[in-house]
C-alpha cells in the first residue's frame, strides 16, 4: 500500500473518530437525596466536570446537609474508560455517607445505601454535549 493510501485511509479514520469524541461527556450531573423515616431531608443536583470536584449544602434550619464529590478516572482501569466519583456526605460536619462509584464514562449510573438509619441516593448521569453552528448545546 503507497504512502499517500496509508495518508488517506488515517484521514478517513480520524474524520470517523472525530465526531465521536466531540460528543463523549465531559461533565456530569450528580444527584444526592437523603431520607430519613420516608421524609427527604436533604435532595441536590450539580455539575462536575471531569476531572473535577463539585460541592453542594443546604440547612433546614435544624440541620446542615453538605455534599462534596470528586471526578476521576478510575485508577488502574484508564483504557476502558472507566470514572470513579469519590463522594463525602456531612449532617452538621459529621459524615453521613462517603459513596464510591466506578462507572462506564458515557452510562448513567445510580446507587443506594443505607447508613445511619438513613437511605442515600447517589445518581450520576452524563451530559453530552453536541455542537452546532452556533456554539455548544448540552442535552
Amino acid at each position: 500500500m503507497s504512502i499517500v493510501r496509508l495518508t488517506a485511509v488515517a484521514a478517513a479514520l480520524l474524520c470517523v473518530s472525530a465526531p465521536a469524541r466531540a460528543e463523549s461527556p465531559h461533565r456530569y450531573a450528580v444527584e444526592v437525596s437523603v431520607v430519613r423515616g420516608g421524609v427527604e431531608r436533604f435532595q441536590a443536583r450539580t455539575l462536575i466536570a471531569e476531572p473535577g470536584q463539585a460541592q453542594a449544602a443546604v440547612s433546614d434550619g435544624d440541620q446542615t446537609y453538605a455534599f462534596t464529590a470528586d471526578l476521576a478516572p478510575a485508577p488502574g482501569e484508564p483504557l476502558l474508560g472507566r470514572l470513579r466519583l469519590q463522594a463525602r456526605l456531612t449532617v452538621d460536619g459529621e459524615k453521613l455517607a462517603a459513596p464510591t462509584i466506578i462507572f462506564n464514562r458515557d452510562s448513567r449510573t445510580s446507587m443506594s445505601m443505607r447508613e445511619d438509619g438513613a437511605d442515600v441516593f447517589v445518581t450520576v448521569t452524563p451530559v453530552i454535549e453536541r455542537t452546532s453552528g452556533r456554539g455548544r448545546r448540552p442535552e
